[in-house]
């Protein structure tokens, strides 16, 4: 759970009543950039297991230079990821902190199916046509593609765009 700038465990007495599930990648799982964004009040925070889709770089840089993530389908893949469990106030701010850059899809999780953001941009792709990975996310499965850090996969950003 985030409370107070700080990530704290979830009591087991925590009831998500009133909150709604949102699946949490890139800078919605980091409670920095939540707070960045201006979500206010405790967030809790619940492991899952995204099925059958990688997490991977967007096609497109955000307005404080990172490349965000999005997901990609990608058959029998398991990455790890969280849901939030937000307000509505607070899921109306992250919803708006997303410029528009974003469709909010189902995805199919451990937890059932779960809403999350994929870009409207589509996926930063390597040298071999294929999506790159973020590589903080665990991921396993078959065949899959390149995996790299932001620092990364901003330079391959920066060559494909030269």
């Amino acid at each position: 759970m985030l409370t107070r700038d700080r990530v704290v465990p979830v009591p087991a007495t925590v009831s998500t009543e009133g909150r709604e599930p949102l699946l949490a990648i890139g800078s919605n799982a980091c409670p920095a950039q939540l707070r960045r964004k201006g979500v206010r009040g405790p967030v809790f925070m619940v492991p899952t297991v995204l099925r059958n889709h990688l997490v991977v770089y967007a096609g497109h840089i955000t307005s404080y230079g990172a490349i965000p993530a999005t997901v990609v389908r990608w058959p029998e893949a398991r990455c790890a990821v969280f849901v939030t469990w937000l307000t509505r106030e607070q899921l109306t701010v992250v919803d708006g902190s997303e410029n528009g850059n974003y469709d909010l899809v189902h995805l199919p999780t451990s937890a059932g199916s779960i809403p999350g953001f994929r870009a409207l941009s589509g996926e930063l792709r390597g040298s071999q046509g294929m999506p790159i990975r973020l590589a903080p996310v665990m991921a396993d499965g078959p065949l899959l593609p390149e995996a790299m850090s932001q620092l990364q996969a901003m330079d391959t950003h920066r060559r494909q765009s030269a």
